[in-house]
């Protein structure tokens, strides 16, 4: 039981997750974010009618950075009214930062 609960913390000090209350708002952040920047890229890409006009070898690499970007935007927009904007454009930023893009 011992591994467990190390390994929560552990996690919990990585993440930098104050308490079990702050975990599940983070989560609740994620999942929101990542079911509405799904949405709202399949509603871009209706929108500008691609996958009409263009191959899917190209279709598919353009839906998936698409995704990304609005997957980024999305989710800071999302933390705001939970109050987690700066936890998230931290994360953000760390993320972007490790992919070599300066924000």
């Amino acid at each position: 039981m011992s591994k467990i609960v190390n390994y929560i913390e552990n996690f919990y000090s990585r993440m930098e997750i104050k308490s079990h209350k702050h975990f599940i708002i983070i989560m609740i952040i994620f999942a929101i974010t990542g079911s509405l920047a799904l949405f709202l890229t399949i509603q871009i890409l209706l929108i500008m009618n691609l996958k009409e006009l263009v191959s899917p070898i190209i279709f598919w690499p353009l839906r998936i950075i698409i995704l990304f970007i609005i997957y980024q935007i999305t989710l800071i927009l999302v933390a705001i009214p939970f109050g987690e904007f700066n936890y998230f454009l931290k994360f953000v930023s760390k993320f972007l930062k490790r992919l070599g893009i300066k924000i």
